[in-house]
């Protein structure tokens, strides 16, 4: 026996990696290899050694030749291929796993590394599958369970996700990943109290973890659990900024649009949360991306919320306006198909509509460039289950955020901000990464075939007083917090009789706010909650309502809009921020400036006038009822010929080889 094989042994080495010792590993079948360089096995160790170290190119023809001396051995396709998947070679890493699994089919490994090609192919139902098998064969699988929880996250299926991630949680307990995944699925299943334990739970454990963080403060606003809330919300304030948050764990810009309106502030979190790898293309590429032809403009609006959501109710009819002889308009949706009478109408409104939610981002992008999208609109951004992957690969060569996300992406690759004067400022300019558009009028859409009621449910029915007046707002929990529930209560307590109509989230939320109220002097009896009902059943019953109080510093959007449609009083407050300044846009396009507020001090004293001058309030809703026909705020045909206007100077701008650049849309009426 030589010297090499009496002291060199593959199964101390293949121990060495399993326990992360590399180095030693190495050297253990470097050893052996010098006496027996043609091994299968050792080749096959060496490979995965190599592979370990993702050092790929070195790695791959080792085990190339190790499934080439060991065709049916399911170890030797299995590692063959998670070099391949760490190389990025999806295709090829694929058919080794099927390869191993068609040898050894009970390999849970193998399934659960399949999921995870799948997964990053965008194949999402098939990685579920694998997962699941792989589950089944081996429930305590390394991993498994949290690959499961992600898809399902990514599938929309909430409860099913929250139960995989929270075996993730058990079986590895100190992974801040499964900890904040189930968190996030407990949220999405309403059960934010729950939630907010798990992310208390991460921040005791890792301080510097600003996602964790953000996510509590707004988990503790969603129940309305204000007791601690200043000292949590300084301290997502403090993580913005910290040198210790590792990366993939920043403040999440969504919940800080709550805490914050400064600007300043709100686009340095967007510029930490927004680094992450992109794919590269030189100029040159994307010069041979310009349109040079006279065909139509090609328009792709990117969104998962071609459903049952705000973001479609309020641009269809927008879409459906545009002009056809000058724009060929896509719709892209990587979300669920809910079979809304809304999703009928949004995927009718567009001229190509392409489900591309089993896609990944990187072949959404690619199928964008396949269809030559000239300008690709994010409708998304920053808020919840988005895609920001599909322009970080630069899908059309001009690139605008738009609607869905109310503030700055603070990313190189997004180009445009369609915005208005009034939500952007000029001297705000320096706060936005993306050139800013200017509408010559408000920048939200407003679908003008909202339907109108033909039956009005009495206020009794709604549990409301017949003669008092009715304070509402249906905003989101989130958004309302301490500061404006102060206001609120001064408000209530000076108008005696009074209501204040807020929409029912979970039952502490109703149970927090009340007991809110009373700790400010107002009967707990005066806060009625309405249940969530279909969209023409809220717009008629929101008749009922006399005045709805905007928040701050993230104004109602959508549910301001709804409300003016509804002829009710929106008075609102101006803050420093895009989330902070739309309701005073939208208050200024519905023909009733007066509406709006540069202080929380004028904002209470106006909601008291109104509620206790009836005329004044009655002449402000009697205009407000006829704006929906003579106001620019619903004259979408109007606000899409200004849109185009936008997307052709754009468009110009990119053929002519310039920089976006803001730039003013003129009046088009």
């Amino acid at each position: 026996m030589s010297k090499g094989e009496k002291y060199a042994d593959l199964g101390l080495a293949a121990s060495l990696l399993r326990e992360g010792k590399v180095l030693r590993a190495e050297k253990e079948v470097r050893l052996y290899l010098s006496v027996r360089p043609n091994d299968a096995n050792a080749i096959m160790l060496l490979g995965a050694i190599k592979s370990e170290a993702k050092q790929y190119r070195v790695a791959i023809p080792l085990l190339k030749r190790s499934v080439a001396l060991l065709p049916r051995s399911a170890q030797a396709h299995y590692n063959l291929a998670k070099a391949l998947f760490g190389f990025g070679d999806l295709e090829a890493a694929r058919d080794h796993f099927v390869q191993s699994i068609e040898i050894e089919a009970d390999h849970a490994e193998s399934h659960n590394n399949l999921g995870s090609v799948y997964f990053a192919q965008g194949q999402d139902e098939l990685a579920r599958q694998a997962y699941e098998h792989a589950l089944k064969l081996n429930p305590q699988c390394q991993g498994v369970s949290f690959n499961l929880g992600i898809v399902l996250l990514k599938l929309y299926r909430w409860k099913e996700a929250a139960r995989a991630l929270q075996a993730a949680t058990a079986q590895d307990p100190s992974d801040p990943r499964a900890h904040y995944g189930f968190g996030i699925s407990l949220c999405e299943c309403g059960k934010f109290d729950d939630a907010a334990k798990v992310f208390s739970r991460i921040v005791e454990i890792d301080p510097e973890n600003g996602a964790a963080a953000s996510f509590l403060a707004h988990t503790k606003r969603m129940t309305a659990d204000w007791d601690g809330l200043a000292a949590v919300e300084n301290n997502v304030l403090r993580l913005i900024d910290s040198p210790k948050t590792r990366d993939g764990y920043y403040v999440n810009p969504f919940p800080l649009s709550a805490i914050s309106d400064d600007p300043a502030i709100l686009f340095r979190c967007a510029k930490r949360a927004a680094q992450q790898p992109t794919r590269k293309y030189t100029e040159s590429q994307l010069d041979n991306m310009r349109a040079v032809d006279q065909r139509r403009l090609k328009i792709a609006y990117v969104s998962g919320d071609f459903r049952e959501h705000a973001t479609s109710r309020l641009i269809a009819g927008f879409i459906e306006e545009h002009d056809r002889k000058r724009f060929e308009v896509f719709g892209i949706s990587f979300g669920p198909d809910d079979k809304s009478a809304v999703r009928r109408r949004m995927k009718n409104a567009f001229e190509v509509f392409l489900d591309v939610q089993d896609q990944s981002p990187q072949a959404t992008a690619d199928l964008m460039r396949k269809h030559e999208i000239d300008i690709a609109i994010d409708l998304v951004g920053w808020a919840q289950l988005r895609r920001t992957e599909i322009f970080a690969n630069r899908a059309a060569p001009v690139q605008a955020n738009y609607l869905g996300w109310p503030g700055t992406m603070a990313t190189r690759y997004m180009d445009y901000i369609v915005a208005d004067p009034i939500i952007i400022p000029e001297d705000q300019y320096k706060h936005y990464s993306e050139a800013v558009v200017h509408l010559p009028e408000c920048y939200q859409p407003n679908d003008q075939h909202r339907p109108l009621p033909t039956t009005i449910p009495t206020r009794a029915s709604c549990g409301l007083p017949d003669q008092a007046i009715v304070f509402c707002c249906f905003n989101s929990p989130y958004k309302i917090g301490p500061l404006m529930f102060d206001i609120w209560g001064r408000i209530l307590n000076q108008v005696p009789g009074s209501v204040l109509w807020l929409i029912e989230n979970t039952r502490q939320t109703c149970e927090n706010l009340r007991r809110q109220a009373i700790a400010r002097g107002v009967d707990g009896a005066r806060l009625v909650f309405a249940p969530w009902v279909q969209q023409a059943a809220h717009l008629a019953r929101l008749r009922n309502a006399d005045i709805f109080l905007d928040t701050l510093p993230y104004n109602a959007h959508t549910t301001a809009s709804d409300a003016l449609w509804s002829g009710i009083a929106v008075v609102t407050c101006n803050g420093n921020s895009f989330a902070s300044r739309v309701g005073s846009s939208l208050v200024m396009a519905a023909g009733a400036p007066e509406l709006s507020t540069s202080t929380l001090e004028e904002y209470e004293n106006l909601a008291i006038e109104l509620a206790t001058n009836r005329n004044k309030l009655l002449a402000i809703k009697a205009r407000l009822e006829a704006s929906r026909t003579s106001s620019s705020l619903f004259d979408q045909r109007r606000l899409c010929r200004h849109v185009e206007k936008a997307y052709q100077t754009m468009q110009d701008r990119r053929q002519r080889g310039l920089p976006a650049e803001s730039f003013r849309v003129d009046l088009e009426v």
